[in-house]
């Protein structure tokens, strides 16, 4: 039962990466299709709020962090549930 246990919360660590990676890969698009701004038309001058484009940048390089700790946690799960199971079932 415990084996059942530690695989179930395996595959939600699982799960939970692949979520982290697929909201980072939208965001990256988002940024990478954000226009530019035409300049030539501009009759007055005027100050660009880039805070959008600097906040989602902001936050891929956080979900790529959370990313990386949620996959460290994996292995670490992992090799525990390797070395329960092998102790377990020799």
């Amino acid at each position: 039962m415990i084996a059942v246990r530690y695989l179930e919360s395996l595959k939600r660590q699982k799960y939970k990466i692949a979520d982290l990676i697929e909201r980072r890969e939208t965001l990256r698009q988002k940024v990478a299709s954000a226009g530019s701004i035409n300049y030539s038309q501009v009759k007055v001058q005027t100050s660009h709020n880039n805070d959008a484009l600097t906040s989602a940048v902001v936050k891929v390089s956080e979900l790529t962090e959370r990313i990386e700790q949620a996959q460290a946690q994996y292995f670490v799960l992992e090799n525990e549930i390797i070395c329960f199971l092998s102790s377990t079932f020799p």
